[in-house]
């Protein structure tokens, strides 16, 4: 089913949620997606207006004289161990509005009414690769590159607009709002690649080698499916004696389940992650970047494993620091192919 009509060319202001704007933000997902969007909540008005109204999701539209809405973004906290972190994202525009200023308007209402406001560590977003868009969004909002996350979404999720012909990756974006004190523990290996990657984001981190002996007994791996897109998503929050188990295990049930993607989000403020990187690279997991404090006190090192092989030269990127990162990216990834 696609969305109700609404007629082109209207002024449109960008603004915080009201709760009548709840059937024009369902409206907005079945004009772009269809029934096709993966999280039913959001054809719910009702919820909508309920997460709205607790702070679980915090929408800013696009509304017209009418009140028809034509674009939407929110922040919400979502995959993150660190309930600090929130993403942004949810960025839909009707067709008919797409060559117009309704989304820079949320986006710069964002940037300089929401954040302002925000009592949070910082901002993450996961931008599309199959055109430049949200990737630009993000740079207005002030955020950076950090990490690009391959074949993340399946083709089917863009079928009713059919822009996309096979699996698409994401750059991973953020922006700090807290300062950030710390150390991170270096896994053997990733040295290299690590320094290249926090000169590339301007992270000012110290930094120290990993240590083999754990204090704990058991490791705490918090992990999620998505069935929709196919991706096992982990986060190793600490590592201890039993992590060769637990990450066996945190494996084969993403196998058992036909994973397409894994992604494992390794505390790089756990002295003992070495153990969890060296274990993972056996198995065929390369890195994919850092997500700043993507744990509570520590940022993360995402590894990732795919079924199929990504395609880097298909990839939509809009900046410099993108492009470089792609670079930083394939160079792991094939060297973990040769090996």
């Amino acid at each position: 089913m696609s969305g109700k009509p609404v007629a082109p060319g209207q002024p449109c202001q960008a603004d915080r949620f009201r709760p009548e704007d709840a059937p024009g933000i369902v409206n907005l997902f079945r004009a772009v997606y269809g029934d096709g969007y993966p999280i039913a909540h959001y054809y719910d008005p009702d919820w909508i207006t309920a997460a709205n109204g607790s702070g679980e999701l915090v929408s800013v539209v696009s509304r017209t004289p009418s009140g028809d809405v034509v674009a939407h973004t929110a922040l919400y906290r979502s995959s993150p161990a660190n309930p600090g972190l929130m993403e942004l994202g949810l960025g839909l525009t009707l067709p008919d509005y797409r060559q117009s200023f309704a989304m820079l308007g949320i986006t710069l209402h964002v940037r300089d009414k929401l954040l302002p406001a925000l009592t949070c560590d910082g901002l993450f977003g996961e931008a599309v690769c199959n055109h430049v868009v949200t990737q630009k969004l993000c740079g207005f909002v002030g955020m950076t590159e950090c990490a690009l996350e391959l074949n993340l979404m399946p083709a089917e999720a863009y079928e009713t607009e059919q822009s996309a012909t096979g699996r698409v990756s994401c750059l991973n974006f953020f922006r700090a709002l807290a300062v950030r004190e710390g150390v991170l523990y270096l896994p053997e290996g990733y040295g290299s690649f690590l320094d290249d990657l926090l000169a590339l984001t301007r992270l000012s981190r110290k930094t120290a080698p990993t240590c083999a002996l754990p204090e704990f007994e058991t490791s705490m791996i918090e992990t999620s499916y998505f069935d929709f897109a196919g991706v096992s998503r982990c986060n190793v929050i600490r590592i201890g004696k039993d992590y060769a188990t637990a990450l066996g295990d945190m494996e084969r049930d993403a196998v058992a389940k036909g994973r397409q993607v894994s992604q494992v989000f390794i505390n790089l403020a756990d002295r003992n992650n070495g153990l969890a990187v060296a274990w993972l690279q056996e198995c065929g997991y390369f890195p994919g970047g850092i997500l700043p404090c993507w744990f509570v006190g520590g940022d993360a090192l995402l590894l990732q494993k795919l079924e199929k092989e990504p395609r880097f030269d298909q990839m939509e990127l809009f900046s410099e620091q993108a492009k470089r990162l792609r670079e930083l990216i394939y160079r792991e990834w094939a060297k973990q192919r040769e090996s």
